[in-house]
Order: C-alpha cells, then structure tokens, then sequence
C-alpha cells in the first residue's frame, strides 16, 4: 500500500504543486493519516476524541490487511501511528498505545 501523504507529499517535491488526488475537495495530504487496531483502547480513545472534536483523519486499521501492517511497521511496532501533512510521526495517543 501507498501512504496517500507519501505520495502527495513526493508529487510537491518534485513538482512543486500538489498533485490533483481529492477526496471531498482536500487532497489526502491536507489530513493526518492514522494506523490503528480494530480492538485497541488507544485507538478508540483517539477515535473518540477526535470524532467529538471534528478532526477530519485518514484511518488505516493494519490488522485488516498485511501491506497495511508493512507499511506501518515503517514507522513503529505500536499503534495508534499518526502521521501529520506535515510529516511530523506521533506514536500513542494522550501517553496510551495498543
């Protein structure tokens, strides 16, 4: 699997634009993308929160499918993984992991 910001992120820097991938009007990069567990209590803290709040994310659930877990392991053995437009990688949410 292809990280949406990975690829949006390598277009800009080659190109200087971003690319043209939507989704509802806002390219992928413009939102985090977060690796989680289906059962995770740290997981469903940062989906809670975030819902309440209106954070608009990207989720990858890594225990769905063996490239997603790959790509995941790229950046830690835990979850919940997030990964800002920025580039910035948080590991854990609010001192929890799954």
């Amino acid at each position: 699997m292809t990280v949406p910001y990975a690829r949006c992120r390598m277009a800009y820097l080659q190109t200087g634009q971003w690319p043209e991938e939507r989704k509802g009007g806002r390219c992928m990069a413009d939102i985090p993308l977060v690796y989680t567990l289906t059962v995770c209590p740290a997981c469903d803290a940062l989906r809670a929160s975030w819902k309440k709040q209106g954070i608009e994310y990207k989720e990858v659930r890594v225990d769905q499918s063996q490239d997603d877990l790959d790509a995941a392991l790229d950046y830690a053995d835990t979850v919940p993984i997030i990964i800002y437009p920025d580039g910035r990688v948080e590991v854990g949410f609010e001192g929890m992991t799954g």
